[in-house]
C-alpha cells in the first residue's frame, strides 16, 4: 500500500462496523444474511411477491444473527402474506388486512367447487399457525437456534404448498393473483 492508505485503512477498520457470525447448521452465512428467500426456487419466489420475499429475508438475517425469536416473526409474516392471496384466491374475498389466521384456514376448509384448497398445503399453514405463531404470539416467549431453525423450515414448507397451488391456478385459469401488502395496499 502507498504510504498513508495502511494507515487510513486501519483507523477505517477501527470505526467499521463487522461483526463475527458463528456457522448456522449447514446454511450459507452469506445467503442467510441477504439472499434466504433464494432457498426458493426462481418460480416461488415469483409467485410469492415481494413482501413475503423479504420477510423471508428478515428471517434468514435475524437467524443468522442469532436472532431467534425475530426470525420467527419474520416466518409468520411471510407465511400470512402467502396466506391472505392463497385465501383470496379460493375463496374469492376481497383482503382487508385485518383477516385472523384461524378465519382464513376456516374459510378455506369451507370452499368448495372447483377451486378446493389441498388438505395436506391447510394441514401445513395450520402446523405453523399452531406449534409456531399461536405461541410466539405471546409476550414471554422465546425462541432459541433449534426452535427458529425448525420454523424457518416449515414456514418454507408452507409457503412453497401455497405458492405451488397458486401457480397451478393460474395455470388452469383461474384469477391471477394480486399481491398485495397486508395493509391492502398494492
Amino acid at each position: 500500500m502507498p504510504n498513508g492508505a495502511g494507515e487510513a485503512f486501519q483507523t477505517e477498520m477501527q470505526r467499521a462496523a463487522t461483526y463475527l457470525v458463528p456457522k448456522r447448521g449447514t446454511y450459507d452465512l452469506g445467503d442467510l444474511v441477504d439472499r434466504a428467500n433464494e432457498t426458493f426456487s426462481p418460480e416461488v419466489r415469483g409467485v410469492i411477491g415481494a413482501v413475503a420475499n423479504e420477510e423471508y429475508v428478515n428471517a434468514g438475517r435475524c437467524f443468522a444473527f442469532g436472532l431467534f425469536t425475530a426470525s420467527g416473526y419474520h416466518c409468520c409474516r411471510a407465511v400470512e402474506a402467502v396466506l391472505r392471496e392463497y385465501f383470496r384466491l379460493f375463496t374469492g374475498k376481497a383482503i382487508k388486512g385485518t383477516e385472523q389466521w384461524g378465519e382464513m384456514i376456516g374459510g378455506l376448509e369451507k370452499c368448495s367447487g372447483s377451486l378446493i384448497p389441498e388438505p395436506k398445503t391447510l394441514g401445513h399453514i395450520r402446523h405453523v399457525k399452531d406449534f409456531d405463531r399461536n405461541p410466539l404470539s405471546h409476550v414471554r416467549a422465546v425462541l432459541d437456534e433449534t426452535d427458529a431453525d425448525i420454523l424457518l423450515a416449515a414456514s418454507k414448507v408452507a409457503i412453497t404448498a401455497m405458492a405451488a397451488e397458486i401457480h397451478k391456478k393460474h395455470l388452469t385459469g383461474a384469477p391471477v393473483l394480486e399481491l398485495v401488502k397486508a395493509d391492502g395496499s398494492a
